[in-house]
């Protein structure tokens, strides 16, 4: 079963749109050799000039598969050049830092100087799957090597409960357990150290007491009052994405984890293939529990690789249609006119009652990440395009 040509059109066509703003408004150089900006916010009229680790990975992969569907040698240009700084922002301890500050105004101040040297274990596990998971589009790069000092920098960090506790602070939660859990499983089939598969084994056994009854993941807010402006509908999907390539990846069977969790989403899904937030089963889960609304940031790019990756490993055809209804959603929702600052791109939140942008992500969160006022480019919009891209093939 294939798209529709129309279809199919439609979904390249909005990546293309994503992908040029991207390369227009979010580069200091077209050619990605400086890196992307993180986002815009929107109600402050403002690029905010921190180059992320994750935005780079995330982005360098959109472009990679343009190039390869399009053949178009300019954005492998730009994947290539992404993927280096990248792995510029790697440390001695193998960790990616957060971000690096760079304005066009050289005379400006980053206001938050010690922000950037959090190395949060859902980026890093993050920008470990897409590494490995991709190394040999990038031959030319020492990527296999970035990896090794990633894994060390994972085993070195992991608790004897399977999870992270870094910068001081446990993260314990569902989110911060299933990135790395992805990355390690990319990284044990490129590397085949059995220490590596040990490391995401013990995070997959703890990543299981997570699992309700309900089918969905207990809550980063439930378990220690973080992420509060993070949605349900978030962590599900990210485990669901996680628990696929653990079993793609390690060869251990979660299937049981994975039709639950296929079961829960497909419970906040909307006709139109956007997922809800939530649900009347879990409004108390999380501070973000306006069910009318759908979180772009956090669970709509990450669910439409969920539902691909659950497809691809289930052979359900329901999570093919999910995946291609969700793709159909996201390209009709993409801004245009509104604003040349972020025409091409999504904004954080939509109300689907409404059909229109809406939505703070603010809870206990003075950066507001997410939402109708922020638009990404990492997490959101190069997450989306990959998607995009991956749905127009299938």
């Amino acid at each position: 079963m294939t798209l529709n040509k129309e279809l199919n059109n439609n979904l390249i066509a909005s990546a293309q749109n994503a992908l040029d703003w991207m390369k227009n408004t979010m580069m200091f150089k077209p050619d990605g050799s400086y890196g992307i900006w993180e986002r815009v916010r929107i109600n402050m009229n403002q690029i905010v000039y921190w180059v992320r680790s994750d935005c780079c990975g995330e982005a360098a992969i959109s472009f990679l598969y343009h190039s390869k569907i399009e053949s178009d040698s300019q954005s492998r240009t730009i994947a290539n050049n992404l993927m280096k700084t990248l792995l510029s922002q790697q440390t001695l301890r193998g960790a990616f830092i957060f971000y690096q500050y760079f304005s066009p105004d050289i005379t400006a101040m980053d206001k938050n100087p010690n922000g950037g040297a959090g190395f949060w274990p859902n980026d890093n596990g993050k920008l470990l799957g897409l590494m490995c998971k991709y190394a040999n589009e990038f031959p030319k790069l020492p990527i296999a090597q970035s990896a090794k000092d990633a894994c060390r920098f994972f085993q070195a960090t992991q608790n004897a409960e399977g999870w992270w506790n870094l910068n001081e602070t446990d993260y314990p939660g569902t989110c911060f357990v299933a990135w790395p859990i992805f990355g390690l499983s990319y990284a044990y089939q490129l590397l085949g150290d059995e220490a590596i598969k040990n490391t995401a084994l013990r995070a997959l056994d703890y990543m299981d007491t997570l699992l309700l009854p309900s089918g969905r993941m207990k809550t980063s807010y439930e378990i220690n009052k973080v992420e509060n402006w993070r949605p349900v509908s978030s962590e599900a999907a990210e485990a669901l994405l996680a628990y696929c390539t653990a079993q793609k990846c390690l060869g251990v069977d979660k299937s049981s984890q994975i039709n639950q969790l296929i079961g829960f989403l497909e419970r906040l899904t909307d006709e139109s293939g956007a997922i809800h937030n939530c649900d009347e089963t879990c409004m108390n889960a999380s501070e973000q529990n306006n069910a009318d609304l759908t979180d772009l940031v956090y669970t709509a790019g990450y669910a439409l690789h969920a539902w691909i990756a659950a497809w691809e490993t289930t052979a359900r055809i329901e999570c093919l249609t999910h995946a291609r209804k969700l793709a159909s959603f996201l390209a009709s929702i993409q801004c245009a006119n509104e604003n040349p600052l972020w025409d091409g791109a999504w904004r954080g939140s939509y109300d689907i009652a409404k059909k229109a942008w809406d939505g703070r992500a603010d809870q206990a969160n003075e950066l507001d990440e997410g939402g109708m006022y922020s638009v990404y480019t990492g997490w959101c919009s190069a997450t989306i395009t990959t998607g995009l891209l991956k749905t127009s093939q299938l």
